[in-house]
């Protein structure tokens, strides 16, 4: 015989005797398997009141805190939501547990009502504030040096936060006057070469007009900087500007209304003296005749 042999029909011989045990009754719990305790749980209502008299007796109100308070009456608003609560569980929209929850939590808010007006009553009585005073102080629950670490972080944050909109604000400067640059030196290149084909036409007679040399950038650069001498003029300067323009600018007053050579006689010298010349002969011719 083997040991694997062996040891099979010693785990059979095994398992039969605890068959045997277990139907004669031998096998009892807590023999071969442990069982907790069964608890006890003990309402000792006279203990309870024996140990709140032992501290009630040695120590004030005012260091115990105790309240013993009876139940609130029913305000209207909760009374009005019970009665729905209590529909609902007439039609089946919700379970009894639901509802005995509402009420657990109807009675600890009643409860905690009365105890509140008693103990404010009572505070009042020992002269123990309720109120905070205007000027209290309450220290802050972290240290001024983790408070000092944080402002330095949060300042330290705001930098890297405007350094970064910084370097994007550059980059697309940079950006938007790469096109312009781009875009400038194409209209140059087309500008050119519709001179050319303008030259080209005109050198083989398809036009005869010489209108394309008087290019458009110079009255478009002329545009450009009259714009700008009026943008960067103020109210006053325009206003003067205007009236210049109306009225002139100044300028030689002394001799203005002096007569000139051409406010007498109304044009050249020599024109005025050929003038005056056959003036004077028809003059001789009409006396001859006379």
């Amino acid at each position: 015989m083997t040991n694997n042999d062996f040891e099979m029909s010693s785990d059979q011989d095994s398992e039969e005797e605890l068959l045997e045990l277990y139907a004669a009754g031998k096998l009892k719990p807590g023999l071969n398997i442990p069982v907790d305790p069964k608890k006890e749980f003990i309402n000792n209502i006279g203990g309870l009141n024996d140990a709140l008299k032992s501290f009630q007796s040695s120590l004030p109100w005012s260091e115990r805190l105790d309240i013993v308070a009876e139940t609130a009456p029913l305000a209207p608003e909760l009374s009005m939501e019970l009665t729905e609560q209590q529909q609902f569980l007439k039609a089946g929209k919700i379970d009894e547990v639901a509802l005995n929850d509402f009420k657990r939590e109807t009675m600890f808010h009643r409860h905690a009502q009365t105890a509140v007006m008693t103990g404010i009553e009572l505070l009042h009585k020992h002269n123990i504030p309720t109120h905070r005073p205007e000027d209290y102080f309450a220290e802050m629950f972290k240290s001024d040096e983790h408070m000092q670490k944080v402002r330095h972080a949060l300042l330290q944050r705001k930098v890297e936060l405007e350094q970064t909109e910084k370097v994007r604000r550059i980059r697309q400067e940079k950006k938007l006057a790469k096109e312009k640059r781009v875009a400038a030196v194409q209209e140059k290149h087309k500008q050119k070469r519709d001179l050319n084909e303008n030259i080209k036409k005109f050198r083989k007679g398809l036009r005869n007009d010489l209108d394309f040399l008087e290019t458009d950038g110079s009255k478009k650069n002329q545009k450009q900087e009259n714009s700008k001498e009026k943008k960067n003029l103020t109210r006053s300067q325009h206003k003067r500007k205007g009236k210049d323009a109306k009225y002139g600018f100044g300028g030689k007053k002394r001799g203005m209304k002096g007569n000139t050579k051409e406010s007498t006689f109304g044009g050249s010298m020599k024109s005025k003296g050929k003038n005056r010349g056959s003036i004077n002969k028809k003059k001789r011719m009409s006396m001859k005749n006379k």
